[in-house]
């Protein structure tokens, strides 16, 4: 596979009311799976075709734009992944796009990932693929954040940030529907992150990071929202992103050295 091919991906962030106040579903991969072993997600997973299909229910009011089309596949699949992992069920109406991560270049294996926002259904009760899912675990925004900076949750950039992201609503949000109203109103970049070398250390950089427009490609985003800037501007490289990295990318990234 080539650096440069993308594969779809959907991940949701599920939501439930407690009486430690909202909290979100974590899972833990399973130490056998191909992509992200052990490692703490959301629930979600690539995009198979059958995703490409309206549902029945679907209604649509004129043509919709490409991006559209891709948001509601993702949903989809984003539904479709959550049920066969959790045995939750999701309402597809009820989820809110939330965010939009692509992986730096460089990665021999980099997915497309669409994150949605939604409340679990009352009484929904877990039940686990343990082929997939090694444990699952309900935390506040603020737990789980705590548990992300402390090394506690082994994820990736994007799950730590978005976590981050949570934290930062959750804090005026006392309800998940305070949360849903919140994120509904909110406006998100897609942020293509890139890879940085300093020595023997790899970062996952960020496009509000003062070196995000001189590491591969080049440029930036022109607008940013300013919520952004409160959260870290790069993190280290996982070690499964490390080792999902062309090794002759990675070569080559020894002249992006922070200054």
């Amino acid at each position: 596979m080539s650096a440069s091919e993308l594969i779809d991906a959907a991940s949701v962030l599920i939501l439930r009311d407690s009486a430690q106040g909202p909290e979100v579903l974590l899972t833990r991969r399973a130490a056998g799976m191909k992509n992200f072993a052990d490692a703490w997600v959301f629930p979600g997973g690539r995009e198979d075709p059958e995703d490409a299909k309206p549902l029945p229910s679907e209604q649509v009011a004129g043509e919709l734009s490409a991006e559209e089309l891709c948001w509601r596949r993702s949903n989809r699949a984003a539904v479709r992944e959550t049920f066969e992992e959790t045995g939750l069920r999701l309402a597809h109406d009820a989820l809110v796009a939330w965010a939009h991560w692509l992986p730096p270049p460089v990665m021999a294996k980099r997915f497309n990932t669409r994150f949605f926002i939604g409340p679990a259904l009352a009484n929904a009760e877990l039940n686990a693929d343990a082929r997939e899912v090694l444990e699952v675990v309900w935390l506040t925004p603020t737990e789980a954040a705590r548990r992300a900076r402390h090394g506690e949750l082994l994820s990736a950039p994007p799950t730590q940030v978005n976590l981050y992201e949570l934290e930062q609503c959750a804090e005026a949000c006392t309800s998940v529907e305070a949360i849903m109203a919140n994120a509904r109103s909110r406006q998100f970049i897609t942020i293509c992150a890139r890879l940085d070398r300093d020595g023997e250390n790899f970062w996952s950089v960020f496009p509000w990071d003062k070196r995000y427009a001189q590491l591969e490609p080049g440029g930036a985003p022109e607008t940013i929202p300013a919520r952004y800037h409160a959260l870290p501007s790069r993190m280290p490289a996982a070690r499964f992103m490390r080792l999902g990295t062309t090794r002759s990318a990675l070569a080559g990234s020894t002249a992006n050295t922070q200054k």
